[in-house]
C-alpha cells in the first residue's frame, strides 16, 4: 500500500509478536475488554499446587516410627524428653534452612517476573496502560541526551520486528487529537474489502475488476492519567517521596483507542474482542515534545498457543488504515486542517459531529468517500 500521509505516522511492520495476548491487553480498560481477563488467579492456583505435599505428613510419621529408638536414646543422653529434643533441633536448623529457602523463593520470583522494579517503574495513577518504563529505559534516554528524532528511531526500530504499529507524534498534533477525542470519544471507520468477480451478479460489468465492499470497525477512546516526567535516577522516588498531593504533571493525559469489528461489538458489546489497540504514551511530551504511539493487534483464536508465528484478526495493512482513519477524521476539526483540505476536511468534521449529536441523520455511505489512504 502507499506510504503517503503525515510524516509522523511511519508504521513499523514485523513478523512476530513477542508478547502474549494476555500481557499485551491486560493494560486495557476493564469496561471494554472484559473478555481478556485470562483467569490469572486460576493459573496461580494451578502453578502453586504441589501434589507431593499430600504425602508429607505420612512420610514424617513413618520416619518417626523408624527412628523412635534412636531419638529416645539421644534424648536420654542429653537428659531431655523426645519433644524437647525435637524442639532444640528445630531451633538449630531454622537459621540454616529458612534462609536458603527464602533465597530460592526470591530467585524464582526474579526469574518468573523479571528483575525487581523500583517504584519509579510503577504507575502512580490509576491508568491500566503498561508503563512506558517497562518498554523503554527512560533513565538512559535522559542520562545520554537523545533528540526527539533519535527517540523516535529507537521506538520504531524496537517495534519493527514485533508485529506492531509504532509512531512518534508531535505534541501539538496529539493535543489536537485529544481535544477532538474528548468531544467525540467514539466513531466507526470502514475497511475496504475485495469482492471476487465470481461473486458478483451477472449484470456486473468488467469481470476482471473486483468491486469493493467494506467492513466497519467501532472505535472507542479511553483517557488515563498524565504520567509524571521521567527522571535520570530510578531511586529518586525512594529517597525523595513525592509530595502529597503530588504536583500536576506537565505531560498531557495518555490514551488508548480500541477498534472492534462492528458486528462483533453488536453481538457482545463490552465483552467484544478488540482487533487493534492503539496506546499513546505521553511520558516524553514535556521533555522531548513527542508522544509515542504503539499499536497492538489481537492474535486470532486459532493461532493462540500454537507455538508458531501467530495470525492476527487484522493484518498490518488494515491496522495501518485504521490508524490513518483516526488522523483523517479527528484532525479534521482543526482550522489548519480545514484550510489545507478544503471541502474534504469539512465533510469529515461534520460526519464526526453528526455521529454524536444527530445519530439519526448519520449516513454511513458518506464515509466511503473518505477511505482513500492517500487522501489527506
Amino acid at each position: 500500500m502507499s506510504t503517503r500521509g503525515p510524516l509522523w505516522l511511519r508504521m513499523g511492520v514485523g513478523d512476530r509478536l513477542d508478547h502474549s495476548a494476555t500481557e499485551d491487553h491486560k493494560t486495557m480498560p476493564n469496561d471494554v475488554i472484559t473478555s481478556y481477563r485470562m483467569f490469572s488467579s486460576i493459573r496461580f492456583l494451578r502453578s502453586s499446587y504441589c501434589p507431593r505435599r499430600l504425602h508429607t505428613s505420612a512420610r514424617l510419621h513413618n520416619l518417626a516410627e523408624k527412628y523412635a529408638d534412636k531419638l529416645q536414646k539421644r534424648a536420654a543422653e542429653q537428659g531431655k524428653t523426645v519433644d524437647e529434643l525435637r524442639s532444640s533441633l528445630k531451633a538449630k536448623q531454622r537459621p540454616t534452612l529458612v534462609a536458603p529457602e527464602a533465597a530460592k523463593f526470591i530467585e524464582k520470583t526474579k526469574l518468573a517476573s523479571g528483575p525487581l522494579r523500583s517504584p519509579e517503574l510503577a504507575r502512580k495513577d490509576n491508568s491500566p496502560v503498561k508503563p512506558l518504563a517497562e518498554i523503554m529505559d527512560l533513565s538512559k534516554i535522559l542520562a545520554t541526551p537523545h533528540t526527539a528524532a533519535q527517540v523516535a528511531a529507537l521506538w520504531n526500530t524496537y517495534h519493527s520486528t514485533r508485529g506492531m504499529l509504532s509512531a512518534s507524534i508531535p505534541l501539538s498534533t496529539y493535543d489536537a487529537l485529544l481535544a477532538s477525542a474528548r468531544q467525540f470519544p467514539a466513531f466507526v471507520l470502514p475497511l475496504p474489502r475485495d469482492v471476487p468477480a465470481s461473486e458478483l451478479s451477472d449484470k456486473a460489468d468488467g469481470a476482471d475488476v473486483a468491486k469493493r465492499a467494506h467492513e466497519f470497525h467501532f472505535m472507542q477512546w479511553a483517557f488515563h492519567g498524565a504520567p509524571p516526567p521521567p527522571t535520570m535516577d530510578p531511586l529518586s522516588s525512594i529517597l525523595s517521596p513525592p509530595p502529597n498531593p503530588p504536583p500536576q504533571s506537565v505531560n498531557p493525559a495518555s490514551s488508548t483507542i480500541l477498534f472492534t469489528p462492528l458486528m462483533e461489538y453488536k453481538l457482545h458489546q463490552t465483552f467484544a474482542t478488540p482487533a487493534l489497540v492503539l496506546t499513546h504514551y505521553t511520558d516524553l511530551a514535556g521533555s522531548h515534545g513527542i508522544v509515542l504511539l504503539r499499536g497492538e493487534r489481537t492474535p486470532s483464536s486459532s493461532s493462540v498457543n500454537t507455538g508458531c508465528n501467530p495470525r492476527y484478526i487484522l493484518n498490518m495493512q488494515d491496522a495501518h488504515l485504521l490508524s490513518l482513519g483516526v488522523q483523517r477524521f479527528y484532525l479534521a476539526q482543526t482550522a489548519a486542517a480545514a484550510a489545507a483540505g478544503g471541502s474534504n476536511q469539512i465533510e469529515r468534521a461534520q460526519l464526526l459531529r453528526t455521529f454524536h449529536e444527530r445519530p439519526d441523520e448519520f449516513v454511513w455511505e458518506e464515509l466511503l468517500r473518505h477511505t482513500d489512504p492517500t487522501d489527506f
